[in-house]
């Protein structure tokens, strides 16, 4: 993660994505809507537009899916945020011992960031619906707080990541080191 994307993630509690990450992260929304857009294209095609042409029920259906996908997408790259002025003098050596435990691979470190990352050992027989096969874990210190989210690992995941709770359980032991 570039410096200025770090920035910009505290700045907006957000994790900032590049583009390249952008269309991994929302290629699920990109499908939709190219599924969307092909309805109603095959909709307005027609020189007699009927308001109970399938196409349309379709295309409307899909278009409205695809903004929940949106909207819940990202909301999960908001950071959460903890009071941690018990463990902010020593957060560097909390997070590196959190890290041993759980077999997490620091990608990222200075004074004020953390990213790591995890995997998964599942089958490789899922491709297309699959678990995560492992976890960006984004860790930020401000002040007199720790912002962090644990998102699904984009290099890592090759199809449409169904959650199992993982990046939930990564939090929650984030949460309990401070």
């Amino acid at each position: 993660m570039e410096n200025e994307l770090i920035q910009q993630a505290i700045l907006k509690r957000k994790i900032q994505l590049s583009t390249s990450e952008k269309l991994t992260y929302y290629r699920s929304v990109f499908f939709l809507m190219t599924v969307t857009a092909l309805c109603f294209f095959d909709f307005f095609r027609n020189t007699k537009l009927d308001l109970n042409d399938s196409s349309l029920k379709w295309g409307l259906t899909l278009f409205i899916f695809s903004v929940i996908v949106f909207v819940n997408q990202n909301s999960k790259l908001k950071l959460k945020s903890i009071a941690a002025k018990n463990c902010i003098d020593n957060l560097s050596e909390k997070i590196t011992e959190i890290a041993r435990l759980n077999n997490w691979k620091i990608e990222f470190s200075n004074r004020n960031t953390f990213i790591l990352t995890n995997s998964r050992p599942f089958s490789s027989g899922r491709y297309t619906f699959s678990k995560s096969m492992g976890e960006k874990i984004y860790i930020f210190k401000e002040s007199n707080e720790i912002l962090f989210r644990s998102i699904y690992d984009m290099e890592q995941n090759n199809g449409i990541v169904i959650g199992g709770g993982e990046n939930q359980e990564n939090e929650r032991k984030i949460k309990a080191c401070c």
